[in-house]
């Protein structure tokens, strides 16, 4: 598609997902990284339309040095677009199961903030990883039904669309932001860098497996709906 046209189908997905409603308080959890970068860019310019009132956070988990100026320009970013900004500080220690720590120390601290619903930069390319990431964990149709649009305050604007757009429009914006540093020994970085050889074995591996994610969820609250009914 057009990345052009990408402000518009965003707007079309926080309507049709129904991910926020006009007045509601929506806070961006925003890394630095290219998806969020963009995703606080593109709800910026729509806001008008999906009359969310928006506001900007982002996390140092103390765990790098350089995290503190990413952080920094973030702010300030938010700041020249007139959104209110954020900064929150974390002290994690390294050590065993750091991810899942700073995940939920991360999770805290925004819901911390208070607000109504919190949306973070989550794109088709990271559905397909985490529906791999549930499958090699042998998950039946609940774990690989992968990522929802929305699930309790948590919400993924940006869900359908893959990276590749997302960089392409961020590009022809001149929008600056910082390479993701997550660790490539990583299982989900490891994922990521066998995509593009399940592409070549079936083009359009991701958008696939995002379909069979949202075919799978919709078989889900089926069953669900049925089992409460009996």
């Amino acid at each position: 598609m057009n990345p052009r046209t990408l402000p518009m189908r965003v707007l079309e997905a926080v309507r049709t997902h129904g991910l926020w409603s006009p007045g509601q308080r929506v806070l961006l959890a925003v890394s630095g990284g290219v998806d969020s970068i963009a995703m606080m860019h593109l709800l910026h310019r729509t806001a008008g339309a999906h009359g969310g009132e928006l506001s900007v956070a982002s996390v140092d988990h103390g765990l790098r040095p350089e995290a503190a100026s990413e952080v920094q320009a973030v702010g300030q970013q938010a700041t020249e677009l007139g959104l209110p900004f954020h900064p929150l500080s974390l002290s994690l220690d390294s050590g065993p199961n750091l991810a899942e720590r700073a995940r939920d120390a991360r999770r805290a601290a925004l819901v911390s903030v208070g607000t109504d619903c919190i949306a973070t930069g989550h794109h088709r390319d990271d559905q397909a990883e985490t529906v791999l990431l549930h499958l090699l964990r042998g998950a039946g149709a609940q774990g690989l039904r992968g990522m929802s649009w929305w699930r309790g305050d948590w919400v993924r604007p940006l869900l359908g669309v893959p990276r590749s757009e997302i960089e392409a429009w961020a590009r022809a914006e001149g929008l600056p932001w910082v390479e993701d540093p997550s660790n490539p020994g990583s299982l989900r970085g490891r994922l990521r860098e066998i995509m593009p050889a399940l592409d070549a074995l079936h083009g359009g591996a991701s958008a696939s497996l995002g379909r069979a994610a949202r075919l799978l969820a919709r078989e889900d609250d089926l069953i669900t709906q049925l089992a409460e009914l009996a």
